[in-house]
C-alpha cells in the first residue's frame, strides 16, 4: 500500500523546489524596485506631476545643467537610444 501523505510531500517538493528554501536575492531585489517604482510613481502624482513616472527619473538625473546631447543620455542611463529619445521628447 502506498503512503499518500509521503507521496504528496515528495511530489509537491518536486514540484516547487524551493519550498524550505530561502528566496533567490533576484526575487527579493524585484520586489524592492517594485516597491520603489510605485512609491515613486504616487510620490509624483501626489506632487502634481501626473504626466512623469518613474522612468522619466533616470533620464532626468542624467541631464546636466547646460544641456545634454541625447548619446550621452543613453550611456548614462543605459537604455536604447530609441526609449531614451522617447523619454527625452515626453520631457
Amino acid at each position: 500500500m502506498t503512503n499518500v501523505a509521503g507521496a504528496s510531500k515528495t511530489v509537491k517538493h518536486l514540484t516547487t523546489p524551493r519550498i524550505g528554501r530561502d528566496r533567490p536575492i533576484g526575487d527579493i531585489m524585484r520586489e524592492a524596485q517594485q516597491r520603489l517604482v510605485a512609491h515613486l510613481d504616487l510620490a509624483l502624482r501626489d506632487a502634481g506631476c501626473s504626466e512623469l513616472r518613474s522612468a522619466h527619473a533616470s533620464t532626468l538625473a542624467s541631464i546636466d545643467t547646460d544641456g545634454t546631447r541625447l548619446a550621452t543620455l543613453v550611456d548614462r542611463g543605459g537604455r536604447t537610444k530609441q526609449a531614451t529619445a522617447q523619454l527625452a521628447g515626453h520631457l
